[in-house]
């Protein structure tokens, strides 16, 4: 099976570059060509025209996407028309112009015409740190994919342990490529107890609504707590890594891998993960790969609700950030001198002779 990536804007391209240098088939798409041109591993890009950037005008993004749908789906179709192509993820950042103002639109599009493909949307939520008009876009940005009928694995930018952009860029790209590289990889291997295969992934990840990954390496657990099924099913509540936190209030599908030791097997308990949920899923997807050394365990939920808490901090943001600009924009420009200095030179008194002679007379 192969897999593509389509990069929308800076952010989404340059998780797409990752992808494209370790092999994988990768589009960047972009109002700006200076953004394009510094993917330096993906081949194909595609320039969308009308204007050289959008500066996180996402409503201009939206806007000027009407001269160019029909041409960027061609592009697509052509990019990916191998019929084993069967995954396209297409990450977008939501905090910025092209990829938060073009993705809902493209992503309705692509699901549509690609009917023998299922499409993922990948966006990337923003950091803290970030400026009120990124959490603006953002939140536009998730009330539009809400509406769209695909499969939503959001990456959180507040997941990132670094405070610096550069290695927070570098940490989420790394992340996200290493574990959806070992997922497809994954798929290829064989177990004499259950397989997660490719046709359980596409299933995973045609499922409508928002998604997210869940990791634990029980080897490295063990040891440094009681390693049991109440543990293991405590830390997975916190093993979301880069991935958005889940929302227990619904799940439709779950596949769950394990690649390890057999002597842990049995404290990984189906069930007990998905006790704190308030339904049990359609579908179940389990894939058992014993191992002499490892123990890694993943779990793919898909079918969500948006994390309420992440929206909360969000809207919150939001809120507080466009209240204080909104103080300072009507401030005034103008600065009020309250005491003015005369620099001028004052004029130079002519004395009189006698009075300089009268002086130095001794």
């Amino acid at each position: 099976m192969r897999v593509g990536l389509i990069g929308i804007g800076q952010a989404g391209a340059s998780v797409a570059d990752k992808f494209a240098e370790e092999g994988y088939e990768a589009l960047a798409i972009n109002y700006s060509l200076s953004d394009l041109n510094s993917c330096s591993h993906i081949q194909n890009k595609h320039l969308l025209i009308g204007s050289e950037g959008v500066g996180k005008d996402r409503s201009l993004a939206t806007s000027l996407m009407q001269m160019n749908w029909e041409k960027t789906v061609e592009v697509v179709k052509e990019q990916f028309s191998q019929t084993s192509t069967k995954l396209i993820f297409v990450v977008f950042s939501t905090g910025g112009g092209t990829g938060s103002g073009v993705a809902s639109i493209f992503l309705d599009l692509l699901n549509s015409e690609l009917e023998d493909k299922v499409v993922v949307a990948v966006p990337i939520l923003p950091h803290k740190s970030e400026s009120a008009i990124s959490h603006m876009n953002a939140l536009e940005c998730i009330r539009e994919l809400s509406e769209v009928d695909v499969c939503i694995l959001p990456i959180d930018n507040n997941k990132s342990s670094s405070s610096n952009k550069l290695s927070l860029y570098k940490e989420v790209n790394e992340s996200f490529f290493t574990t959806l590289n070992q997922i497809i990889t994954q798929t290829s291997l064989t177990s004499p107890y259950s397989n997660l295969d490719q046709t359980d992934l596409i299933k995973l990840f045609s499922t409508v609504g928002w998604s997210s990954i869940a990791q634990l390496n029980l080897a490295h657990m063990n040891g440094q707590v009681n390693l049991g099924e109440e543990s293991i099913v405590d830390q997975l509540g916190k093993s979301n890594g880069i991935f958005m936190s889940v929302n227990e209030s619904k799940i439709i599908r779950l596949g769950l891998t394990y690649y390890g030791q057999e002597s842990f097997m049995n404290l990984v308990n189906t069930s007990s993960i998905l006790s704190k949920f308030s339904n049990h899923p359609l579908d179940i997807f389990e894939g058992w790969y014993p191992n002499s050394s490892q123990g890694h365990l993943r779990l793919i939920y898909t079918g969500l609700s948006f994390d309420t808490e992440r929206l909360g901090e969000i809207e919150g943001k939001t809120i507080s950030d466009s209240e204080t600009l909104e103080n300072v924009l009507n401030q005034s420009h103008k600065v009020n001198v309250k005491s003015q200095v005369n620099l001028n030179k004052p004029n130079k008194q002519r004395k009189a002779l006698s009075s300089i002679l009268e002086k130095y007379k001794k």
